[in-house]
């Protein structure tokens, strides 16, 4: 017993596996790096074409306001073995910061209502208003005129595309009006709270890797040109920031760049007002509705909606045909079995060792002539099948009589076959 234990144990010991990775370049995934005139879609905004507007945009903005918070908008990868990682890449893209400015509303009361202004001017006009939303590119003074609301917390960021400014109740509540005007539980009534975001063009460093069939990417770090900073809206010249790594140059051209600014104007615009009669909020457009959900719902509600609304359109403008690609690496694995020899040095010798007691048991067993099985205490026991012996006498007779006695095997037409004791043939 103990020498079978430790025969398992040197088999087990004698294969040694490794796993082995070959590593190909069979691993993709799209960059945007040249942002120019793809397509000659002319958009109107205020009454007014512009050209340049890249087609492939225009759902991003309900994609990515009508999506849950911190929606991850992946870029279309190609890993050709299941397991790729991709250690650095940089591509163009839109980063999002927002600032709460709720410090800047003024209160401002009139004979029936609240009114609740920024020091821009932009703000909630009327008692029934629950929410308002500009873009610092929008027109501040009607269609036709040439003044715009400008940016409150960051007039002097560079790589501007333009902020989006909001001004609504905060989470649970409506905005504070005096007791003349009825409608809402005392209660529900708070301050409104602003928020400013500004959409940047950037630079986003990235790593990723692709395992259990997912493909996961991670920003490492985001530049900006803060040079790029034009008082003119939109700005007359390209979109340039060169990486401080590898030398790169990204461009964006001007005509993308205004008709991607007014064509956000006009979308990102809208107000919600409360409906006594049908008492439920009125929206102005769809895009307003998820906007007033969200601020009414959270505290991060409408700065988490434009984090979706820049890695929706950063997603887009990986997707324009014509851009590069950054390779990584696919990795294949390969399980290699070692054979270790030393152990199998006992089940070896166990081997040659019992070949060696079968040969001579078996050359010994012909040399007797011993045709029949063997003699030993299995004869005794398959003597009582035709008869019983009587020995008298303690274990030596019974020994003798064993040793007396040969079992073969006697053909049975009816049984077939059975073992049956004989007599030892001198």
């Amino acid at each position: 017993m103990i020498l079978s234990l430790g025969i398992a144990t040197c088999f087990q010991q004698t294969l040694r596996y490794h796993t082995v990775y070959t590593i190909s370049n069979d691993a993709s995934v799209p960059l945007a790096r040249h942002i120019n005139i793809t397509d000659p879609t002319m958009i109107e905004v205020d009454h007014m074409y512009t050209m340049g507007f890249i087609s492939r945009l225009a759902p991003d903005p309900y994609v990515a306001l009508f999506s849950p918070p911190h929606t991850k908008f992946t870029a279309k990868a190609h890993c050709g073995t299941g397991n790729c990682t991709w250690e650095s890449y940089e591509t163009l893209a839109i980063c999002n910061k927002c600032k709460n400015i709720s410090s800047n509303l003024a209160k401002n009361k009139h004979s029936l209502f609240n009114g609740y202004t920024l020091n821009n001017g932009f703000g909630l006009g009327t008692g029934r208003a629950l929410l308002n939303m500009t873009t610092s590119f929008t027109r501040s003074e009607g269609r036709y005129s040439m003044s715009r609301w400008g940016s409150v917390a960051f007039g002097n960021n560079g790589s501007q595309l333009l902020s989006v400014l909001v001004v609504g109740a905060s989470p649970g509540t409506v905005p504070e009006q005096p007791p003349s005007l009825s409608g809402f539980p005392d209660p529900m009534y708070a301050p409104p709270v602003a928020y400013e975001c500004l959409l940047q063009v950037c630079v986003h460093e990235k790593r990723a890797n692709w395992t259990d069939n997912t493909f996961r990417e991670v920003v490492v770090a985001s530049r900006t040109n803060e040079t790029y900073n034009c008082p003119e809206h939109p700005c007359p010249y390209a979109f340039t920031i060169t990486s401080s790594k590898t030398g790169t140059v990204f461009y964006v051209s001007e005509d993308v760049l205004g008709s991607t600014t007014r064509w956000l104007s006009g979308v990102l615009v809208g107000e919600a007002i409360y409906n006594s009669m049908y008492q439920q909020p009125l929206y102005w457009n769809n895009i307003v509705e998820p906007i007033h959900k969200a601020m009414n719902s959270s505290a991060t509600g409408f700065t988490d909606l434009m984090d979706n609304l820049a890695n929706r359109l950063s997603l887009s403008l990986r997707e324009i045909p014509d851009q590069p690609l950054a390779i990584g690496q696919s990795a294949t694995a390969l399980y290699l079995a070692f054979v270790r020899w030393g152990w199998l040095t006992l089940p070896v010798f166990e081997f040659v060792a019992s070949l060696l007691l079968l040969v001579t048991v078996m050359v010994e067993t012909r040399r007797r002539s011993m045709t029949a099985w063997r003699n030993g205490i299995l004869a005794a026991f398959f003597h009582g099948f035709d008869q019983r012996p009587v020995v008298s006498g303690g274990r030596t007779s019974l020994e003798e009589e064993a040793r007396q006695l040969l079992v073969e095997f006697r053909q049975d037409y009816e049984s077939g076959g059975r073992l049956v004791a004989t007599e030892r043939q001198e």
